[in-house]
């Protein structure tokens, strides 16, 4: 159920502060009243990669907390969205190549 996909998260996360501070949104998972402001970039969006629809583009470009939730019903283009918000919040992800070592 939901409750146990939030234990399961808040785990990973824990897990993942271990040897540095907790990241800003743990405040918004902890409390979920308190409402922790997103850095979401200025990176234009990259629909040559992944074509996106109107609606898609309304949710990126309106994205301002560090927990956003995405839902909608199969084939809304749920992780089309999620896709652009990545490409948007880590830019370095844009100019790294990938790396073909060990491919023959």
């Amino acid at each position: 159920g939901y409750f146990g996909t939030y234990v399961s998260e808040l785990r990973a996360l824990t897990a993942l502060s271990v040897d540095q501070a907790p990241p800003p949104v743990f405040a918004s998972i902890l409390n979920p009243k308190v409402d922790v402001r997103g850095e979401y970039g200025t990176a234009p969006i990259r629909k040559h990669l992944q074509p996106i629809n109107s609606s898609q583009r309304q949710v990126i470009e309106a994205l301002k907390f560090a927990l956003e939730k995405i839902q909608g019903p199969p084939g809304t283009g749920k992780s089309t969205t999620v896709f652009h918000i990545i490409d948007k919040v880590l830019p370095e992800l844009r100019t790294r190549a990938p790396s073909r070592q060990g491919h023959a």
